[in-house]
């Protein structure tokens, strides 16, 4: 099933790259974690496509959900983000801190991606200042999945042994490292500006 995906996917030739971003939008809709959809992308583009497809479907994700949190579904959002005391206090903590804070939510994972972006669009933040904090926080992240997904995707789709020298081993366990590193101090930094002062 997943070599025809893949195989499909290399049948569109240079608009394949174009084909994801709808999926990944719609994957978002779903609920689809968007590690997974990172993932993906990595096992079907390879690291350097895979990286600039995924992060522009991020991005453009993001900034479709966050214009319709402010304008189009405001009431449903508003329902949504009533009930739900951690986007209360992110809307607080947004319109106190503003950049710094979406950019440890985009480090972190303490809230879902889809709901975080409509919960910001109800937030008194610019569009600008939401835009740059999203685009620096989803970079590191962002990376690691479509590298590690490229390493899927050889072994999936190529047959290819998972052989590694040492040094590409060692870089690869760094990598998870830092990121995991970041992402704890991130969520805690982001839980510690949520709290009430």
């Amino acid at each position: 099933m997943l070599e025809q995906i893949y195989d499909g996917v290399a049948n569109f030739g240079f608009f394949a790259p174009l084909g994801y971003i709808p999926i990944y939008m719609i994957g978002t809709l779903l609920f689809i974690p968007t590690a997974v959809l990172t993932l993906a992308a990595g096992a079907l583009f390879g690291v350097p496509m895979g990286f600039l497809v995924a992060l522009a479907s991020s991005l453009l994700t993001a900034s479709g959900e966050f214009f319709a949190g402010r304008y189009l579904s405001r009431g449903w959002v508003l329902k949504k983000v009533v009930a739900n005391q951690k986007i209360r206090a992110i809307d607080d903590a947004v319109s106190a801190k503003g950049w710094k804070l979406v950019l440890l939510l985009r480090l972190s994972a303490i809230c879902p991606f889809t709901i975080l972006n409509y919960g910001l669009g109800l937030s008194r933040i610019s569009f600008r200042d939401y835009f740059s904090a999203s685009l620096s926080g989803s970079i590191p992240g962002t990376l690691l999945y479509v590298y590690l997904g490229s390493l899927a995707g050889k072994m999936i789709f190529e047959d290819m042994p998972m052989q590694k020298t040492p040094m590409e081993l060692a870089l690869i366990l760094c990598g998870l490292a830092a990121t995991l590193t970041m992402g704890i101090y991130s969520s805690a930094l982001a839980k510690k500006a949520l709290r009430p002062s």
